[in-house]
């Protein structure tokens, strides 16, 4: 089997969908099928865009060079056409027999409906809410949630252009059905009909359903497929007691709630608890913070990037996770991971993330953003260590990346689907 991979950035052994697809690509060639990622790449200067072919441990890896533009909900570039062009030159030279779509962000605008017209089987993963939120998350610019883009007006009122008054104008413009409206009205409705004549939609949860129906997209071809991570092993950890280890994973950012641990944390003497932040990338708006934080309190500490054979052992180092995110997540791996290696979660309730945690059976919730349900929830804890190894033996099964790849297969050939 021909397979493509749509992406939206280089995919990288490093987190989220990037090292989802990679996986699955180098399972797939190792199962003796063709495998390629095309993916876009953005400059600040204004250049013709081209594609760069090679090809890394046998899967086929498409750049297509771009010049950066304000987004995927703004009028296109004078480079639209030649990116389309290129796309198409691209579909016809791979052939592919499946092409399997997780993000478009940075693509040309003709890849969705370019890719259902290309006869090719075609598979849309929902990992994100970008097909209509300029912010991928339901996230307004100044942090706070997003119920729903109201056909684009909330879009146009929180995360038009920075300015007051342009925002202000955008927004009466959207409300009396201005040139922004429609232009977003018939993006976000060009999407809906060539979601529809995809064969396959998944979703990572119901929760992602929901919204996107709520949203106006038909998806009667869509079902939940679970995410699924490679397994490991962990060595038991034995009693817990004091200090109690906690560890956060991933992006270190205030949407992730990086600021909220370490408020929490630099009110926790040493000897009660220990936070571990692992990530390799560190947002701005939080960087002078965590600094600060890492040189004057030795409970708070910053591991710095790991790689993905480390995994175990990081987990074999903590007690309890944290995912203090503020984003409505649509599945969290890191969950699954931390489950995986017997440690229990302390989560915001947002997002999928409720259906997943059974509060007080396999973790702990708090309010997203609130920094007093975060350091309840903390304190509970160490409160009652014991409480760590009850919550951890009722972790669930997580699903093994070889089941997921299993499933996708199955979807790329079945006829059923």
């Amino acid at each position: 089997m021909n397979i493509l991979h749509i992406l939206h950035r280089k995919p990288e052994l490093y987190s989220g969908t990037e090292k989802l697809v990679l996986q699955l690509a180098r399972m797939a060639t190792g199962d003796g099928h063709k495998v390629s990622i095309l993916y876009p790449k953005t400059v600040a200067e204004e250049i013709e865009p081209v594609i760069d072919a090679t090809e890394e441990n046998g899967v086929g890896l498409l750049e297509i060079t771009r010049t950066e533009r304000e987004g995927d909900f703004a009028p296109p570039g004078p480079d639209a056409r030649a990116l389309n062009d290129l796309f198409y030159a691209a579909l016809d030279r791979i052939a592919p027999d499946v092409v399997h779509i997780h993000q478009l962000t940075d693509m040309p605008v003709g890849a969705l409906p370019g890719a259902v017209g290309s006869g090719a089987r075609t598979v849309l993963t929902l990992h994100d809410f970008s097909l209509f939120c300029k912010q991928f998350f339901l996230v307004r610019k100044n942090g706070n949630y997003c119920d729903t883009a109201d056909s684009g007006k909330n879009c146009a009122r929180y995360c038009g252009e920075k300015q007051a008054v342009e925002r202000r104008q955008m927004w009466r413009q959207m409300r009396g059905g201005g040139p922004e409206a429609a232009f977003y009205g018939n993006v976000v409705r060009a999407r809906q009909m060539a979601v529809k004549r995809v064969h396959v939609v998944t979703a990572l949860s119901e929760f992602v359903l929901q919204i996107f129906r709520r949203e106006g997209f038909e998806l009667e071809n869509a079902r939940v497929i679970e995410l699924g991570i490679a397994k490991f092993e962990v060595e038991h950890k034995g009693v817990v007691d004091l200090p109690v280890r906690f560890a956060a994973l991933g992006t270190i950012s205030r949407s992730k709630g990086a600021d909220l641990l370490i408020d929490v944390f630099k009110d926790i003497a040493p000897e009660q608890a220990v936070l571990t932040f692992h990530g390799g990338r560190i947002d701005a708006d939080v960087k002078e913070m965590l600094d600060a934080a890492v040189a004057a309190y030795s409970n708070i500490r910053n591991a710095g990037a790991y790689e993905e054979k480390e995994l175990p052992g990081i987990l074999a180092g903590a007690d309890c996770l944290i995912n203090a995110t503020r984003l409505p997540e649509t599945y969290s791996l890191v969950l699954s991971e931390a489950w995986q290696a017997g440690v229990p979660v302390i989560a915001a309730d947002i997002g999928a993330i409720p259906g997943r945690v059974d509060r007080g059976v396999n973790g702990l919730l708090f309010e997203p953003g609130d920094m007093g349900g975060l350091a309840r929830a903390v304190q509970t804890v160490i409160g009652d260590p014991q409480m760590i190894d009850r919550m951890a033996s009722n972790a669930p099964e997580v699903k093994a990346l070889g089941q997921y790849y299993d499933e996708l297969m199955e979807l790329y050939v079945s006829e059923k689907y």
